[in-house]
């Protein structure tokens, strides 16, 4: 009877615990950022927006759930929604990442907002940006202050 227990617990149990690992296999390499940039601030403005293209070239689904910057206060994923042709500006919460998927923050669309700048956003300079994925990534990003409009 123990051998079939122990049996038992094997073909069920190791398959559940192969996936377990596979799912923690994600690496840095597998979420590649490119094109980060953001617009200048004009005069005292305390906001300001990211933009970048994301990619997922990994085997298993991902997403990024949270920002950070040492230069704003706060950080949020945000997205732009057309409703009864308005369009409208909210929070989420994540944003899912595909195996194989690229996916674009742009003006009118996702974008990462920075709320409490600390200084202004000035033509030519760099700033770090720091991402968190669903599966415990931490990729920081460097941000070029570019004039894209």
């Amino acid at each position: 009877m123990r051998k079939i227990i122990l049996f038992l617990v094997i073909c069920v149990g190791l398959p559940f615990l192969l996936l377990k690992c596979m799912g923690t296999a994600q690496s840095k390499e597998s979420i590649t950022v490119s094109n980060a940039f953001a617009n200048p601030t004009m005069g005292d403005l305390k906001v300001g927006a990211v933009f970048f293209d994301i990619q997922n070239k990994g085997t298993i689904p991902d997403a990024v759930v949270a920002v950070e910057t040492p230069i704003a206060a706060r950080a949020e994923l945000h997205e732009h929604t057309h409703e009864n042709g308005v369009m409208r500006m909210r929070q989420v919460n994540a944003v899912e990442l595909a195996p194989g998927q690229l996916v674009k923050f742009e003006p009118g669309d996702l974008h990462v907002m920075l709320f409490d700048l600390k200084k202004p956003l000035k033509l030519h300079e760099r700033f770090p940006l720091i991402l968190k994925t669903r599966v415990g990534l931490k990729m920081t990003v460097m941000v070029k202050v570019e004039d894209r409009d």
